[in-house]
């Protein structure tokens, strides 16, 4: 059987690459670590995290080496086409650009209540340790007064993340996923469960998967991969510029009062899911006419 046809052989393939492309640049990021002012131990040890700048030099190089060469040495293999398969050359309007923007819009209500909801469930203390040293690196990014790191985050937090997880996940994952299982609203919903437990975070697992979900289903509606890079990058971008906006002006930042605040208006969310409601169904209408179903 050919390896193109054999979609368990391309799943193993694409993990062997995401295994080799992570020691390497792993490897890379250990090497550079004397021009950081670190050793060899410290960047395998993550003894490196109170230097901003090689924790962007190894957010780069983590994103490059787990998802976006492993995608295209995959696909290499399989002779396939990256532009055609990941859903790059199928484009999209301004109109539908701008409904999924507001999309991501009005959905950060319904997304924080959800957090909430996820929050009541009883952790076990080292995932609850995890998610705060998540967060603890988190703010040592973003919450910085000064302009040009504003523009830093946003390429390296909003911008790369939102391009090479899509590419990876929706692009590839669930495009293998649909293919092989032939259940398409099946791979989305596993595919948006991987795509939130890889990120280690559990305390905001049920968010990240409502967000997978409906990435999934802009790609799946549109067939075009445009479409979620462009809500995941809205939702990146939120975040970067809240926590700017934080530091720039001198508020004093409590992460537990933010939510509070997002998730204890009712009406809000309520309307948040009124209108993100409308909004899929509308943004659902427009593309479906003019996509094609995954074969």
């Amino acid at each position: 059987m050919r390896l193109s046809s054999n979609y368990f052989s391309q799943l193993l393939l694409l993990l062997g690459c995401m295994l080799l492309g992570t020691g390497v640049f792993t490897l890379l990021g250990a090497l550079a670590a004397p021009l950081f002012g670190f050793s060899f131990d410290d960047v395998l040890y993550g003894n490196t995290a109170q230097n901003v700048d090689m924790m962007y030099y190894l957010l780069i190089v983590q994103n490059v080496g787990m998802f976006l060469l492993p995608v295209f040495v995959t696909l290499r293999l399989m002779r396939l086409q990256p532009a055609s398969y990941l859903g790059f050359s199928k484009g999209t309007s301004l109109v539908v650009v701008g409904y999924v923007v507001l999309l991501s819009l009005v959905i950060q209500p319904l997304c924080s209540f959800s957090a909430m909801l996820n929050g009541q469930l009883q952790m076990p203390e080292w995932v609850v340790q995890m998610e705060n040293s998540a967060t603890a690196l988190t703010e040592q990014l973003l919450l910085t007064p000064y302009w040009e790191y504003l523009l830093l985050n946003i390429l390296v937090v909003a911008a790369i993340p939102a391009f090479v997880e899509e590419l990876f996940f929706r692009g590839f994952l669930q495009s293998l996923l649909q293919r092989w299982i032939k259940k398409p609203h099946l791979a989305i919903v596993l595919t948006a469960f991987v795509f939130s437990a890889f990120h280690l975070q559990f305390l905001s697992f049920l968010p990240r998967f409502i967000l997978g979900a409906l990435l999934g289903y802009l790609f799946y509606w549109s067939g075009s991969l445009w479409l979620p890079i462009v809500s995941h990058f809205v939702n990146n971008l939120l975040g970067v510029c809240a926590y700017f906006y934080i530091a720039h002006k001198g508020i004093p930042f409590n992460i537990e009062e933010v939510d509070a605040a997002l998730q204890g208006n009712g009406y809000a969310v309520a309307l948040s899911v009124i209108v993100s409601g409308w909004l899929v169904l509308r943004i659902k209408n427009i593309v479906s006419k003019k996509s094609e179903p995954i074969e």
